[in-house]
């Protein structure tokens, strides 16, 4: 049994206690929330099933060579074991067929058309001005992200995540509608990496069944479509049939094709003779007010991977082996993006 100190933070649907350890421990509790909260109630059993459908998925994600707050099982089948973070106030919401929200915001979307590729977008984090929409400019203009991490690394990640739980899920039959992210960091001292925290439970997914279009998620709560408690069960049954380790020992993704950007410069510290003739020259030719030059290289590449994941790495390693020197060169990845590809079908 594990001590527990003191009450950390309560939610609507969570309550976080700190440990003697350091470590959180996260009651996942039996209410349901929508609209903000306008909407509650207490489904038996529902906190026991979130909480271990958000271990199944956060040990997939682990397994996979992602940061996650997720360590152990808690004592009580409703409890989890979290790592602590400093959370970034911003959610990230991954969607892979327009539902719900997108779809009120753009009529010219209609309710289960499928993106062409996965639309990444940024909410504030803030139940009472309604989470509000977040341009990229908006978000660094409120300076809601913590030094180092960008909206490009945002979208890159949870991009990487969607590859992984959209093919585990079509793996049980389940269409991965669209999803929400939190991310933390373990301290703000810099070089700390992202951390998927909060939950990954039919609470937080749009699932629809891939053969009757059958809803499996909080939308049976919000639409009083039918039991949830039951749809949360379904979904549990599914997962659990399906370890983890098991479906990555015998996923073997498709290559897609996907362009990536990169940007070779030399490190502000070392001596670089073709950035500072280029100065010199620019300045003999009037353009006195110039401070600085930097030179380098543009390298767009055109190539095929298992996910955006697999993209990145693939990248980044013909990048130190060719195509920059690791003591002379910085290395950055200016953006990674999926090619066109044919649309699955739309969802029922």
């Amino acid at each position: 049994m594990r001590m527990t100190l003191t009450l950390f933070k309560s939610g609507k649907t969570k309550r976080l206690e700190a440990l003697a350890d350091g470590t959180l421990n996260v009651t996942f509790t039996d209410g349901v929330t929508a609209f903000n909260g306008e909407k509650h109630a207490e489904i038996p059993n529902k906190g026991a099933l979130c909480a271990q459908i958000s271990a199944q998925l956060f040990t997939l994600l682990n397994l996979a060579g992602f940061n996650t707050c997720f360590i152990a099982p808690g004592d009580a089948k409703n409890q989890l074991v979290f790592q602590q973070l400093v959370m970034i106030p911003v959610e990230v919401v991954v969607r892979n067929v327009a539902l719900g929200s997108v779809c009120k915001r753009t009529p010219q979307l209609p309710e289960g058309h499928t993106f062409s590729a996965p639309v990444v977008e940024f909410f504030l984090k803030d139940d009472a001005a309604g989470d509000p929409l977040l341009s990229t400019g908006v978000l660094q203009e409120l300076n809601l992200l913590p030094s180092g991490i960008t909206p490009a690394l945002l979208e890159r990640t949870a991009l990487q995540i969607n590859a992984i739980l959209k093919a585990y899920f079509n793996a049980l039959g389940i269409i991965c509608a669209d999803f929400k992210l939190e991310f933390g960091l373990a301290h703000l001292n810099g070089g700390a990496p992202l951390v998927i925290a909060d939950e990954l439970s039919p609470d937080n997914f749009r699932l629809r069944d891939r053969a009757s279009g059958q809803v499996l998620d909080k939308d049976v709560f919000r639409k009083d479509l039918a039991d949830l408690g039951q749809t949360y069960q379904a979904v549990y049954d599914r997962i659990m049939a399906l370890p983890p380790e098991q479906f990555l020992a015998d996923w073997q993704p498709a290559l897609q094709p996907y362009t990536v950007s990169l940007q070779v410069s030399r490190r502000p510290e070392i001596l670089h003779p073709e950035s500072d003739a280029i100065l010199a020259a620019a300045k003999a030719l009037g353009f006195t007010t110039l401070d600085s030059v930097a030179a380098g290289k543009l390298f767009q590449l055109s190539l095929r991977a298992a996910s955006p994941l697999a993209a990145e790495q693939q990248a980044l390693q013909l990048a130190e082996q060719l195509l920059a020197n690791p003591v002379l060169d910085n290395v950055t990845l200016n953006a990674l993006n999926l090619d066109a590809v044919a649309a699955e079908p739309i969802c029922p």
